[in-house]
Protein backbone atom coordinates (compact mmCIF):
# COMPACT_ATOMS: atom_id res chain seq x y z
CA UNK A 1 0.00 0.00 0.00
CA UNK A 2 2.98 2.00 0.92
CA UNK A 3 4.25 1.74 -2.69
CA UNK A 4 1.02 3.11 -4.49
CA UNK A 5 0.81 5.93 -2.11
CA UNK A 6 4.32 6.96 -3.14
CA UNK A 7 3.56 6.13 -6.67
CA UNK A 8 0.28 8.23 -6.51
CA UNK A 9 2.43 10.88 -5.27
CA UNK A 10 5.53 10.86 -7.45
CA UNK A 11 2.75 11.25 -10.37
CA UNK A 12 1.39 14.45 -9.05
CA UNK A 13 3.45 17.72 -10.55
CA UNK A 14 5.30 19.51 -8.16
CA UNK A 15 3.61 23.03 -7.23
CA UNK A 16 6.91 24.30 -7.12
CA UNK A 17 7.66 24.06 -10.54
CA UNK A 18 4.62 25.84 -11.83
CA UNK A 19 4.28 29.54 -11.98
CA UNK A 20 0.22 29.09 -13.93
CA UNK A 21 -1.80 26.91 -13.15
CA UNK A 22 -3.80 26.91 -16.22
CA UNK A 23 -3.83 23.60 -18.21
CA UNK A 24 -3.28 21.66 -14.95
CA UNK A 25 -6.60 20.32 -14.40
CA UNK A 26 -6.94 19.56 -18.39
CA UNK A 27 -3.46 17.65 -18.24
CA UNK A 28 -4.69 15.49 -14.79
CA UNK A 29 -7.97 15.22 -17.35
CA UNK A 30 -6.47 13.72 -20.03
CA UNK A 31 -4.65 11.30 -17.70
CA UNK A 32 -8.18 10.27 -16.19
CA UNK A 33 -9.52 9.82 -19.83
CA UNK A 34 -6.38 7.87 -20.81
CA UNK A 35 -6.95 5.54 -17.60
CA UNK A 36 -10.53 5.18 -17.70
CA UNK A 37 -10.49 4.19 -21.76
CA UNK A 38 -7.68 1.51 -20.82
CA UNK A 39 -10.30 -0.08 -17.91
CA UNK A 40 -13.47 0.06 -20.48
CA UNK A 41 -12.43 -1.33 -22.98
CA UNK A 42 -11.87 -4.94 -21.61
CA UNK A 43 -15.54 -4.73 -20.12
CA UNK A 44 -16.20 -5.18 -23.49
CA UNK A 45 -15.68 -8.82 -23.32
CA UNK A 46 -17.81 -9.40 -20.53
CA UNK A 47 -21.17 -7.45 -21.69
CA UNK A 48 -23.78 -10.43 -21.37
CA UNK A 49 -23.18 -9.79 -17.81
CA UNK A 50 -25.66 -7.09 -16.39
CA UNK A 51 -23.40 -5.96 -14.06
CA UNK A 52 -20.92 -4.72 -16.33
CA UNK A 53 -23.21 -2.72 -18.68
CA UNK A 54 -23.98 -1.26 -15.17
CA UNK A 55 -20.54 -0.14 -13.87
CA UNK A 56 -19.48 0.66 -17.68
CA UNK A 57 -22.50 2.95 -18.08
CA UNK A 58 -22.09 4.34 -14.43
CA UNK A 59 -17.67 4.73 -14.66
CA UNK A 60 -18.36 5.63 -18.45
CA UNK A 61 -20.96 8.90 -18.19
CA UNK A 62 -19.26 9.74 -15.18
CA UNK A 63 -15.81 10.36 -16.48
CA UNK A 64 -17.41 11.64 -19.96
CA UNK A 65 -19.32 14.63 -17.26
CA UNK A 66 -15.93 14.71 -15.53
CA UNK A 67 -14.34 15.72 -19.06
CA UNK A 68 -16.98 18.48 -20.21
CA UNK A 69 -16.89 20.46 -16.78
CA UNK A 70 -12.94 20.57 -17.16
CA UNK A 71 -13.32 21.74 -20.70
CA UNK A 72 -15.61 24.67 -19.08
CA UNK A 73 -13.18 25.09 -16.32
CA UNK A 74 -9.88 25.05 -17.57
CA UNK A 75 -9.41 24.24 -21.06
CA UNK A 76 -11.29 27.14 -22.62
CA UNK A 77 -8.05 29.05 -20.60
CA UNK A 78 -5.58 27.07 -22.44
CA UNK A 79 -6.94 27.81 -25.80
CA UNK A 80 -7.52 31.45 -25.04
CA UNK A 81 -3.61 31.64 -23.54
CA UNK A 82 -2.07 29.67 -26.60
CA UNK A 83 0.85 31.71 -28.81
CA UNK A 84 1.29 31.08 -32.49
CA UNK A 85 4.22 28.93 -31.38
CA UNK A 86 3.03 26.71 -29.29
CA UNK A 87 -0.46 26.25 -31.33
CA UNK A 88 0.97 22.76 -32.66
CA UNK A 89 1.92 21.40 -29.54
CA UNK A 90 -1.88 22.49 -28.28
CA UNK A 91 -3.85 21.27 -30.69
CA UNK A 92 -2.37 17.89 -30.76
CA UNK A 93 -3.09 17.86 -27.24
CA UNK A 94 -6.65 19.34 -27.42
CA UNK A 95 -7.25 16.47 -30.29
CA UNK A 96 -5.87 13.72 -28.36
CA UNK A 97 -8.57 14.80 -25.42
CA UNK A 98 -11.26 14.78 -28.09
CA UNK A 99 -9.98 11.74 -29.13
CA UNK A 100 -10.06 9.82 -25.87
CA UNK A 101 -13.57 11.73 -24.85
CA UNK A 102 -15.07 10.33 -28.33
CA UNK A 103 -13.56 6.93 -27.47
CA UNK A 104 -15.12 6.68 -24.30
CA UNK A 105 -18.13 7.46 -25.58
CA UNK A 106 -18.44 5.06 -28.10
CA UNK A 107 -17.40 2.53 -25.48
CA UNK A 108 -19.53 3.11 -23.20
CA UNK A 109 -21.95 2.96 -25.71
CA UNK A 110 -21.23 -0.74 -26.93
CA UNK A 111 -21.00 -1.61 -23.22
CA UNK A 112 -25.02 -1.15 -22.93
CA UNK A 113 -25.59 -3.08 -26.05
CA UNK A 114 -25.96 -6.66 -25.89
CA UNK A 115 -24.17 -8.85 -28.13
CA UNK A 116 -26.11 -11.15 -30.12
CA UNK A 117 -26.53 -14.86 -29.85
CA UNK A 118 -23.94 -17.01 -31.26
CA UNK A 119 -24.78 -17.97 -34.31
CA UNK A 120 -28.19 -15.91 -34.42
CA UNK A 121 -26.93 -13.96 -38.01
CA UNK A 122 -26.32 -17.52 -39.88
CA UNK A 123 -29.05 -18.80 -42.10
Amino acid sequence: MRRLICLALACLPLPALASDFTGLLTGMTLLLLALTLVLLLPLLLFRRHAWVRWLGRVVGVGVLLIGLGTVGLDTWRVVARTQAGDALSVGSGLLLYLLLWLGIAFTTYRLQRRPTAPGAGKH
